[in-house]
Protein backbone atom coordinates (compact mmCIF):
# COMPACT_ATOMS: atom_id res chain seq x y z
CA UNK A 1 0.00 0.00 0.00
CA UNK A 2 1.36 3.16 -1.44
CA UNK A 3 1.36 6.52 1.33
CA UNK A 4 1.55 10.07 -0.34
CA UNK A 5 2.77 12.22 2.45
CA UNK A 6 0.42 15.44 1.65
CA UNK A 7 2.67 18.30 3.54
CA UNK A 8 1.42 20.21 6.50
CA UNK A 9 -0.69 23.30 5.05
CA UNK A 10 -1.16 21.62 1.43
CA UNK A 11 -4.25 21.67 0.07
CA UNK A 12 -5.54 18.99 -3.04
CA UNK A 13 -8.07 19.98 -5.32
CA UNK A 14 -9.24 17.12 -7.70
CA UNK A 15 -11.45 18.16 -10.92
CA UNK A 16 -11.95 15.08 -12.86
CA UNK A 17 -12.68 16.26 -16.48
CA UNK A 18 -15.83 16.46 -17.76
CA UNK A 19 -17.67 14.31 -20.27
CA UNK A 20 -16.06 13.19 -23.12
CA UNK A 21 -17.29 11.98 -26.55
CA UNK A 22 -16.55 8.10 -25.70
CA UNK A 23 -18.23 8.39 -22.16
CA UNK A 24 -21.54 9.55 -24.01
CA UNK A 25 -20.93 6.39 -26.47
CA UNK A 26 -20.32 4.02 -23.17
CA UNK A 27 -16.65 3.27 -24.75
CA UNK A 28 -13.91 1.80 -22.78
CA UNK A 29 -11.15 5.26 -22.88
CA UNK A 30 -8.17 4.60 -20.52
CA UNK A 31 -5.17 6.17 -22.06
CA UNK A 32 -6.98 6.37 -25.29
CA UNK A 33 -6.43 10.58 -26.25
CA UNK A 34 -10.29 11.20 -26.47
CA UNK A 35 -11.94 15.08 -26.73
CA UNK A 36 -14.56 16.34 -24.38
CA UNK A 37 -18.33 16.44 -25.60
CA UNK A 38 -20.52 19.66 -25.68
CA UNK A 39 -21.72 18.30 -22.59
CA UNK A 40 -18.21 18.27 -21.18
CA UNK A 41 -17.07 21.51 -22.14
CA UNK A 42 -20.12 22.78 -20.74
CA UNK A 43 -19.27 21.12 -17.61
CA UNK A 44 -15.52 22.85 -17.67
CA UNK A 45 -17.36 26.02 -17.68
CA UNK A 46 -19.37 25.09 -14.56
CA UNK A 47 -16.20 23.85 -13.19
CA UNK A 48 -14.64 27.28 -13.72
CA UNK A 49 -17.14 29.56 -12.61
CA UNK A 50 -17.07 27.29 -9.40
CA UNK A 51 -13.26 27.88 -8.64
CA UNK A 52 -12.35 31.52 -8.55
CA UNK A 53 -11.55 31.66 -5.23
CA UNK A 54 -10.20 28.78 -4.38
CA UNK A 55 -6.90 30.07 -3.69
CA UNK A 56 -4.70 27.87 -6.20
CA UNK A 57 -0.96 28.31 -6.33
CA UNK A 58 -0.92 26.38 -9.71
CA UNK A 59 -2.93 23.94 -12.04
CA UNK A 60 -2.06 20.83 -13.40
CA UNK A 61 -3.62 18.66 -15.79
CA UNK A 62 -3.21 15.15 -17.24
CA UNK A 63 -1.84 15.41 -20.53
CA UNK A 64 -4.74 13.93 -22.23
CA UNK A 65 -6.84 16.25 -23.75
CA UNK A 66 -10.15 15.50 -22.17
CA UNK A 67 -8.09 16.99 -19.05
CA UNK A 68 -6.66 19.71 -20.89
CA UNK A 69 -9.92 20.93 -22.00
CA UNK A 70 -11.12 20.90 -18.70
CA UNK A 71 -8.14 22.72 -17.26
CA UNK A 72 -8.62 25.26 -20.29
CA UNK A 73 -11.59 27.44 -18.51
CA UNK A 74 -10.40 26.90 -15.04
CA UNK A 75 -6.71 28.24 -15.99
CA UNK A 76 -8.69 31.31 -17.25
CA UNK A 77 -11.00 32.19 -14.72
CA UNK A 78 -7.76 31.74 -12.13
CA UNK A 79 -5.49 33.28 -14.09
CA UNK A 80 -3.23 30.27 -14.16
CA UNK A 81 -1.04 28.45 -16.38
CA UNK A 82 -1.95 24.76 -16.84
CA UNK A 83 1.60 22.46 -16.67
CA UNK A 84 0.82 18.92 -18.10
CA UNK A 85 1.10 15.44 -16.24
CA UNK A 86 1.74 12.84 -18.11
CA UNK A 87 1.74 10.57 -14.85
CA UNK A 88 -1.74 11.74 -14.30
CA UNK A 89 -2.96 9.96 -17.22
CA UNK A 90 -6.02 7.15 -16.89
CA UNK A 91 -5.29 4.03 -16.25
CA UNK A 92 -4.15 1.60 -18.99
CA UNK A 93 -7.12 -0.65 -20.19
CA UNK A 94 -5.00 -2.03 -23.14
CA UNK A 95 -7.10 -4.09 -26.45
CA UNK A 96 -10.29 -3.18 -24.49
CA UNK A 97 -10.06 0.72 -25.13
CA UNK A 98 -12.37 1.95 -27.55
CA UNK A 99 -14.87 -1.03 -27.08
CA UNK A 100 -18.05 -1.00 -25.49
CA UNK A 101 -18.85 -2.92 -22.65
CA UNK A 102 -20.85 -5.11 -24.27
CA UNK A 103 -18.19 -5.61 -27.25
CA UNK A 104 -15.42 -6.39 -24.51
CA UNK A 105 -17.43 -9.30 -22.69
CA UNK A 106 -18.18 -10.53 -26.43
CA UNK A 107 -14.94 -10.36 -27.80
CA UNK A 108 -13.09 -11.54 -24.80
CA UNK A 109 -15.03 -13.50 -23.08
CA UNK A 110 -12.62 -15.44 -20.89
CA UNK A 111 -10.72 -12.32 -19.93
CA UNK A 112 -13.40 -10.59 -19.45
CA UNK A 113 -14.76 -12.93 -16.82
CA UNK A 114 -11.37 -13.03 -14.75
CA UNK A 115 -11.97 -8.96 -14.67
CA UNK A 116 -15.36 -9.17 -13.25
CA UNK A 117 -14.64 -11.91 -10.62
CA UNK A 118 -11.17 -9.93 -9.03
CA UNK A 119 -10.86 -6.33 -11.53
CA UNK A 120 -7.30 -5.65 -9.34
CA UNK A 121 -5.72 -8.75 -9.97
CA UNK A 122 -7.14 -9.25 -13.41
CA UNK A 123 -6.28 -6.43 -16.48
CA UNK A 124 -7.07 -7.32 -20.12
CA UNK A 125 -4.07 -7.83 -22.56
CA UNK A 126 -2.16 -4.69 -22.87
CA UNK A 127 -4.00 -3.12 -19.67
CA UNK A 128 -2.12 -1.38 -16.44
CA UNK A 129 -2.38 -3.09 -13.08
CA UNK A 130 -3.88 0.05 -10.44
CA UNK A 131 -0.82 -0.43 -8.39
CA UNK A 132 1.34 0.67 -11.10
CA UNK A 133 -1.43 3.08 -12.17
CA UNK A 134 -1.05 3.88 -8.09
CA UNK A 135 2.49 4.20 -8.45
CA UNK A 136 3.23 6.67 -11.19
CA UNK A 137 0.47 9.06 -9.80
CA UNK A 138 2.22 9.20 -6.28
CA UNK A 139 5.01 9.74 -8.49
CA UNK A 140 3.88 12.29 -9.91
CA UNK A 141 2.05 14.36 -7.25
CA UNK A 142 5.81 14.20 -4.92
CA UNK A 143 7.05 16.10 -7.78
CA UNK A 144 4.32 18.76 -7.71
CA UNK A 145 4.01 18.63 -4.04
CA UNK A 146 7.33 19.51 -3.83
CA UNK A 147 7.66 22.61 -5.67
CA UNK A 148 4.26 23.79 -3.93
CA UNK A 149 4.78 22.58 -0.05
CA UNK A 150 1.65 23.90 2.25
CA UNK A 151 0.29 25.67 -0.47
CA UNK A 152 -3.23 24.66 -2.26
CA UNK A 153 -2.82 23.29 -5.97
CA UNK A 154 -5.26 22.39 -8.50
CA UNK A 155 -5.09 18.97 -10.54
CA UNK A 156 -7.28 18.17 -13.40
CA UNK A 157 -7.07 14.50 -14.13
CA UNK A 158 -9.42 11.02 -14.45
CA UNK A 159 -10.96 9.07 -12.24
CA UNK A 160 -8.91 6.16 -11.79
CA UNK A 161 -5.89 8.34 -11.41
CA UNK A 162 -7.72 10.94 -8.91
CA UNK A 163 -8.84 7.97 -6.48
CA UNK A 164 -5.29 6.57 -7.05
CA UNK A 165 -4.02 9.98 -5.22
CA UNK A 166 -7.10 9.67 -2.75
CA UNK A 167 -6.17 6.62 -1.70
CA UNK A 168 -2.23 7.62 -1.69
CA UNK A 169 -2.95 10.50 0.76
CA UNK A 170 -5.81 8.87 3.00
CA UNK A 171 -3.44 5.36 3.42
CA UNK A 172 -6.14 3.13 2.07
CA UNK A 173 -5.33 -0.09 -0.05
CA UNK A 174 -6.20 -0.41 -3.37
CA UNK A 175 -9.25 -2.58 -3.15
CA UNK A 176 -10.65 0.41 -0.66
CA UNK A 177 -9.71 3.28 -3.27
CA UNK A 178 -11.40 1.39 -5.63
CA UNK A 179 -14.91 2.10 -4.29
CA UNK A 180 -15.35 5.99 -4.28
CA UNK A 181 -17.23 6.94 -7.02
CA UNK A 182 -16.43 10.10 -9.19
CA UNK A 183 -18.50 11.85 -11.60
CA UNK A 184 -17.43 13.70 -14.43
CA UNK A 185 -16.49 17.39 -13.83
CA UNK A 186 -16.85 16.48 -10.16
CA UNK A 187 -14.90 18.33 -7.31
CA UNK A 188 -12.97 16.20 -4.25
CA UNK A 189 -10.49 18.01 -2.00
CA UNK A 190 -8.01 16.26 0.72
CA UNK A 191 -5.85 18.59 3.24
CA UNK A 192 -3.35 18.08 5.75
CA UNK A 193 -3.32 20.27 8.92
CA UNK A 194 -0.11 19.72 11.27
CA UNK A 195 -1.06 15.58 11.79
CA UNK A 196 -2.75 13.40 9.53
CA UNK A 197 -4.59 14.23 5.92
CA UNK A 198 -8.32 14.59 6.02
CA UNK A 199 -11.05 14.06 2.86
CA UNK A 200 -12.60 17.32 3.30
CA UNK A 201 -14.81 16.68 0.73
CA UNK A 202 -15.85 13.83 -2.39
CA UNK A 203 -17.32 14.33 -5.86
CA UNK A 204 -18.96 17.28 -5.38
CA UNK A 205 -21.10 18.30 -8.15
CA UNK A 206 -23.10 21.20 -6.76
CA UNK A 207 -21.84 22.99 -9.70
CA UNK A 208 -23.74 20.80 -12.16
CA UNK A 209 -27.20 21.46 -11.12
CA UNK A 210 -29.76 23.46 -13.04
CA UNK A 211 -29.26 27.05 -11.70
CA UNK A 212 -26.18 26.88 -9.96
Amino acid sequence: MLELDLPPGSRLLLVRHGESIWNCEGRIQGCTDVPLSEMGREQARRVAARLPNCGAAALYSSDLQRAVQTAEPIAAALSLPIATEPGLREVAFGRWEGLTLVEARARYPEEWAAYEADPIRNRPEGGERLEALQARAVRAMERLLARHTGQTVLIVAHGGSIRAVLGACLGVPVAAYCRLDLDNASISCVERDRRTPRLRYLNDTAHLRDGS
